[in-house]
């Protein structure tokens, strides 16, 4: 009888340890709730200008610069160095211009912010309108502080529901 109970026990501690791992490991979803939406112009106009000096070294394919506006983690994760950085970043010709839409920020340190940044961009020429081409997503780290900042591309998600 003994064995019995043995082996239930086994099993029974075997499958708390699957279902724990099955927790741990499931995806996360991002709790949006606590994003408030940048109303203050003198923010949102700071953390536009961040994504267009970004976006101005794109267009220059300026890989050194745009391997430093990397964040760090961004880079490290998906192993990326001056020879493929182009291949992980949405690429923008010289004719085209960005357009902030909707910003959200969320404060992830003492002095630093994340904002979540939803524009689009448009092809311009000389005596026509601005012709939407297609949306884009990025994440800015801003350190209020120094004023220093990163730039990390993003599927959009929040903006998307």
């Amino acid at each position: 009888m003994k064995n019995v109970d043995k082996k239930y026990l086994i099993v029974f501690a075997a499958l708390v340890v699957v279902i724990a791992l099955i927790f741990h490991f499931r995806p996360q979803k991002k709790n949006y709730e606590k994003l408030s939406i940048v109303k203050d112009n003198s923010k949102f106009f700071t953390v536009s200008s961040c994504v267009s000096k970004y976006l101005n070294y794109v267009k220059a394919k300026d890989t050194a610069s745009l391997i430093v506006l990397l964040d760090n983690k961004y880079v490290k994760d998906n192993d990326i160095y001056e020879d493929n950085v182009l291949n992980y970043v949405e690429l923008v010709d010289e004719n085209q211009s960005f357009t902030a839409r909707k910003m959200y920020s969320e404060q992830v340190g003492k002095s630093t912010y994340k904002y979540y940044v939803y524009g689009d961009i448009s092809e311009t020429f000389i005596d026509e309108e601005p012709k939407h081409v297609k949306d884009i997503y990025l994440i800015v780290y801003l350190n209020e502080n120094g004023m220093t900042y990163s730039v990390e591309p993003y599927d959009g998600e929040m903006f998307n529901k």
